[in-house]
């Protein structure tokens, strides 16, 4: 007999005023998965994830956790599902509660695995506080992160879960989540605006645009070789040029794929400051201090291109040597 996938889809689809959200689209998840989708508002992402929490009903399709069909909120009173935590970027937390009784109602942890829990996620030192205390929204966050999961789930969905939050908290939301797979043994959904994170976590990334999966692929995949410039675009600074003219440029380049546009990062670009085989002349234009890499804007036969350098001796106007490597 087959074992029942752990997260499943079939032609699962969504619409507003008539206007597909969410295409028909199928999927099978193992257990333990780390997936990140990325896309641009409107793009459907938190339309499926919350269809995948049973918080949206959908318009047709049916999706399945370890073989029982997730009920939507038309077919239930309370929405979601009892192994399924999802925790949206509008959280709210009960006001005027001590944070300690908070997380321990319902709760189906003892007092060894809740207190391992509180420390995974961060707030060890806040139980004593109020949750109308004075508490910043990165400690509430963690605190609602904390709540849902004394519940047990196997599967947690994360909306945004860096959005709204200053550089120190972000830091702290991205350390609970890479530990939370490997500490809790829970598979992990995740949307976000902030694709550089995913890039570092995630196992697999789905890019989502007009409500259809355009892209999937791991980290790698995703980032070195998008298939279009939309899905470029979502990780960072970019450039596109004609297969045609980088083989003029450099006739042993090969990317092993037949495709018109070549999509490169500005890593992938080597520069010389002295002239090299295989080498050609480019001049600055531009300089972006980035930290420990300058972005630099090149001008080479009449193309702007952008290359990252940690070369710090440069300046505008300077002439250098470049070469794209594979990838």
């Amino acid at each position: 007999m087959e074992t029942a996938a752990f997260l499943s889809a079939r032609a699962l689809h969504k619409a507003y005023n008539n206007v597909a959200v969410v295409a028909p689209i199928s999927f099978n998840l193992n257990s333990g998965c780390r997936l990140a989708i990325a896309g641009e508002t409107g793009s459907g992402k938190s339309t499926l994830l919350k269809m995948i929490a049973g918080h949206v009903q959908p318009d047709g399709g049916g999706i399945f956790f370890n073989g029982e069909r997730i009920l939507g909120p038309n077919e239930q009173l309370l929405p979601g599902h009892k192994g399924i935590a999802y925790l949206s970027q509008h959280f709210e937390l009960r006001n005027n509660y001590i944070v300690a009784d908070l997380l321990d109602y319902g709760s189906e942890l003892n007092a060894e695995e809740q207190l391992q829990l509180y420390r995974l996620c961060e707030i060890d030192h806040l139980l004593q506080r109020k949750t109308n205390s004075g508490l910043s929204g990165g400690e509430r966050q963690r605190i609602a992160l904390a709540k849902i999961l004394t519940t047990q789930p196997k599967l947690l969905l994360l909306d945004e879960p860096f959005s709204n939050l200053d550089t120190l908290h972000k830091q702290s939301m991205r350390r609970i989540v890479a530990n939370l797979q490997s500490t809790l043994n829970i598979g992990i959904i995740m949307i976000s605006h902030d694709t550089t994170d995913m890039l570092s976590w995630a196992d697999d990334i789905w890019i989502m645009q007009h409500g259809r999966l355009v892209q999937q692929g791991t980290a790698r995949e995703i980032y070195n070789h998008p298939v279009s410039n939309y899905a470029a675009g979502l990780f960072g600074v970019y450039n596109a040029l004609p297969t045609a003219q980088i083989q003029r440029w450099f006739p042993h380049f090969s990317n092993g794929a037949a495709q018109t546009m070549l999509i490169s990062r500005p890593e992938q670009w080597q520069i010389s400051l002295e002239p090299a085989p295989h080498f050609l002349e480019a001049q600055i234009e531009t300089i972006s201090f980035e930290g420990p890499t300058l972005l630099l804007g090149i001008r080479m036969q009449g193309q702007l291109l952008f290359c990252r350098s940690m070369q710090h001796a440069v300046s505008v106007g300077q002439t250098i040597y470049v070469h794209l490597q594979h990838c």
